[in-house]
């Protein structure tokens, strides 16, 4: 009924004003977690942004994270072929071609095994071949209802600070008080 709705609402509305709810709520939630994919991170900002947020990295797909060599090379033979036969196995991604085009059903699929319900994929302004794959991650993540940040990035901003950290920090806090409202 609105004659109870209403005040609750008002009160749900001035804790957050006040950042109570939001302090209550990383007070007795758990780490968030999330997986990262995309082309290359130069600088460990994003990192360390999302360690300031308690946010945890539970896997990556970066093409020089464990996509570089996602498996052992063999220990045996021609050093020349061991290495090519490793590059060529290597896990789909934007930088290594996949006739089925499946990299975004593999990519949600990590993130379902890793347990996350958030996904960042940074992306570079200019010519970075993940930004074609981008559509087809989000929606694949979206029907495993795994939410999605894309952060375009011009490349050498500064992660911890700025815009890029006000989109990341809204991104995560919206998740933490919506824990409030049982949304």
């Amino acid at each position: 009924p609105p004659d109870e709705a209403v005040p609750l609402i008002g009160g749900r509305a001035a804790a957050i004003r006040s950042g109570e709810a939001v302090r209550a709520a990383r007070a007795g939630a758990t780490t968030l977690s999330c997986v990262i994919a995309g082309s290359v991170l130069p600088y460990p900002g994003l990192f360390a942004l999302l360690d300031g947020l308690e946010v945890a990295v539970r896997d990556d797909d970066l093409s020089l994270g464990r996509r570089l060599f996602d498996r052992a090379v063999p220990g045996s033979g021609d050093p020349w072929e061991r290495v090519a036969r490793s590059m060529l196995e290597r896990s789909p991604g934007a930088v290594k071609w996949d006739r089925d085009l499946g990299r975004g059903e593999r990519f949600a699929g990590l993130a379902a095994r890793a347990g996350v319900k958030h996904a960042i994929v940074p992306l570079f302004k200019f010519c970075d071949p993940w930004a074609w794959d981008f559509p087809s991650i989000r929606s694949c993540l979206q029907k495993k209802e795994i939410g999605t940040l894309g952060l375009e990035l011009a490349g050498g901003e500064d992660l911890e600070g700025g815009a890029i950290r006000n989109r990341v920090e809204a991104y995560f806090e919206m998740d933490r008080v919506s824990e409030l409202f049982d949304v």
